[in-house]
C-alpha cells in the first residue's frame, strides 16, 4: 500500500483551500469572459451591489447548460470532497467540507457577484460531488498502489490522478507539500 497519507492533515486542507481559492478567482473570471450566451451572465451587472441583490433574491432555478448543472457542479463537488477525504478526515467532515465550499464560498460567495444563487447548484454539488469525490478517492488510491499505473500506464495513471483530483496532484507532485513540510506518511512505511 503506497496511497498519499499527508502527515498533517490541516496543513494540508489549507493547502488545498489556497489553490482552490486561486481556483476560484481564476475561474470566476474564465466564465466572466465566457460569452453572455453561456453563462447567462450580464457583464454590466457585476460589483458588491450586484452580489447584494443577487444574496436577496436568492435561490432560484437556473436555465444553465447541463454541462454546467449536470457534469461541472457534481465534478467540481468531488473536487471539493477529495480535498478533506486525501487529508485524512471521515466522509460526514468530507461532505460537510464540500457543502460548506459549494455554498458559501462559491454559490453565495464569488459567483453571487454576477449570478443568483441557483437551487440546481446548491443541492447537485454538495449532493452529487461527494458521491463522485469518493469514487474518486477509492480510485486514486488503487492508482497510486500500483505504482501510479492504470491499465499499466504510467502516463494514463497520472492524466487520471491529475483529473480526480488535480489540486492534490499540485500539492503531492509540485513541490508545494515538501515546501509545507507535508509528507506522505506512507512513504515511511515503505522503507
Amino acid at each position: 500500500m503506497c496511497h498519499y497519507v499527508p502527515n498533517h492533515r490541516s496543513r494540508y486542507l489549507g493547502a488545498s483551500v489556497g489553490i482552490l481559492g486561486v481556483s476560484f478567482v481564476l475561474g470566476i473570471v474564465g466564465l466572466y469572459l465566457m460569452p453572455e450566451s453561456v453563462t447567462h451572465w450580464t457583464k454590466e451587472k457585476f460589483g458588491w451591489l450586484s452580489w447584494c441583490q443577487n444574496v436577496l433574491l436568492g435561490p432560484q432555478f437556473d436555465h444553465d447548460l447541463f454541462i454546467f448543472n449536470g457534469v461541472l457542479h457534481p465534478y467540481f463537488g468531488a473536487i471539493y470532497y477529495m480535498q478533506a477525504r486525501v487529508a485524512g478526515y471521515n466522509r460526514y467532515v468530507c461532505v460537510f467540507f464540500t457543502f460548506m465550499v459549494s455554498t458559501f464560498f462559491w454559490e453565495y460567495g464569488l459567483e453571487a457577484f454576477v449570478e443568483i444563487p441557483s437551487w440546481q447548484d446548491l443541492i447537485c454539488t454538495p449532493t452529487m460531488g461527494p458521491l463522485l469525490g469518493e469514487l474518486f478517492f477509492r480510485w486514486t488510491q488503487c492508482i497510486q498502489d500500483r505504482q501510479k499505473r492504470l491499465w499499466g500506464s504510467k502516463v494514463l495513471g497520472t492524466l487520471a490522478l491529475f483529473g480526480m483530483d488535480f489540486i492534490g496532484f499540485v500539492i503531492q507532485n509540485l513541490g508545494l507539500a515538501r515546501a509545507l513540510g507535508i509528507h506522505n506518511k506512507n512513504t515511511f512505511k515503505q522503507s
